[in-house]
């Protein structure tokens, strides 16, 4: 498992992101970002927290399945 030094991360850079309707309960959203990298890295994490699971997928391939916090 890629692991990471948490004290070097820059979590005010984090963003959190939701649907207009926030109040809805039990629903599936999707969220996409599309970017370019000048070179391909040979690592990288994802910081990623949800409330319940998440599945992420990098270059339309599923990379984690029923992903959750840890």
């Amino acid at each position: 498992m890629f692991s990471y030094d948490r004290t070097k991360v820059d979590f005010g850079r984090a963003r959190w992101i939701w649907t207009a309707d926030n109040k809805k309960k039990n629903t599936k959203v999707v969220f996409r970002k599309a970017f370019e990298l000048d070179k391909v890295p040979e690592k990288a994490a994802a910081l990623i927290s949800c409330e319940t699971k998440y599945w992420l997928y990098v270059n339309g391939e599923e990379v984690v399945y029923e992903g959750g916090v840890f």
